[in-house]
């Protein structure tokens, strides 16, 4: 029928050959394949340890062989099947972390950590708008140019914040949290530094950490909302929900006295 000559039997002399197919792989191939499965890393949970797979030479022929032994495995008393991992929480609410040091961090960073914070409390979200208003009314000549309340509210919104719950406390006690309260106030300078951390069953460890390991957990995703402007000069920037991606560079627990917060420094 004429339909994929080149993988037509071709005779030569007394025997016959057929091509190879286009999947087909050279030794060289082979080899270059097998390099890249055996240096691959996934998260925990993902998959097997596919690297071992491979420094046994057919991963076929190590499939095969697991499959014998969990079949076998099903006919014995108190024995774990080979191939499905045990969980490694009991429920879904487990957190804790690994590899902890107490560190003391810059002003500079601890103000970035709170600023951070601060924006995603919701019940922070009320006294945002109100800073947003106040900062229009205070400086009226100045309220068109969004990009410099965006900067202003960024520049003083926890110390805003600050005074203006200490106010509130002061008049009507009963009206302010103790979260509120707590969170309104910069956390300590020392920080709970970890390489892995536990959050509802999820691992997530530092880019340090993961070098040293067979799996990777420390790539991050986040959909956020994010300032868009055309250029230094543009005046009206526009908001929009944009996915960012990052690799944690350290894992932090701030401490707030009351309570500590969580906190990933990630590099993009």
């Amino acid at each position: 029928m004429g339909i994929r000559g080149n993988l037509h039997p071709e005779i030569i002399g007394k025997r016959t050959f057929l091509p190879p197919a286009c999947y087909a792989l050279t030794k060289e191939e082979k080899r270059s394949f097998c390099t890249s499965l055996s240096h691959v890393k996934v998260p925990e949970g993902y998959s097997s340890n596919i690297s071992n797979l491979v420094p046994e030479g057919s991963i076929v022929e190590s499939y095969i062989v697991e499959e014998a032994v969990e079949f076998c495995s099903d006919f014995l008393s108190n024995v774990a099947t080979v191939g499905s991992c045990l969980p490694r929480f009991d429920n879904e609410i487990s957190k804790g972390g690994r590899g902890v040091s107490v560190c003391d961090v810059s002003r500079a960073d601890r103000e970035e950590a709170h600023r951070l914070v601060l924006q995603n409390v919701d019940e922070v979200q009320p006294y945002i708008e109100k800073h947003f208003d106040w900062i229009k009314t205070t400086y009226p000549s100045k309220s068109r140019n969004h990009k410099w309340v965006q900067d202003e509210h960024y520049r003083n919104f926890s110390t805003w914040l600050k005074e203006k719950v200490i106010v509130e406390m002061s008049d009507s006690p009963n009206n302010v949290s103790q979260l509120l309260l707590s969170i309104s106030h910069f956390p300590s300078f020392l920080v709970l530094k970890y390489q892995s951390y536990y959050i509802n069953s999820t691992q997530f460890n530092t880019k340090d950490r993961d070098a040293s390991r067979k799996t990777q957990n420390s790539g991050v995703m986040i959909v956020a909302s994010a300032i868009q402007v055309a250029s230094s000069k543009d005046k009206n920037p526009i908001e929009c929900d944009m996915t960012f991606y990052g690799v944690i560079k350290e894992i932090w627990e701030l401490d707030y006295i009351s309570f500590r917060i969580l906190f990933f420094f990630v590099i993009g």
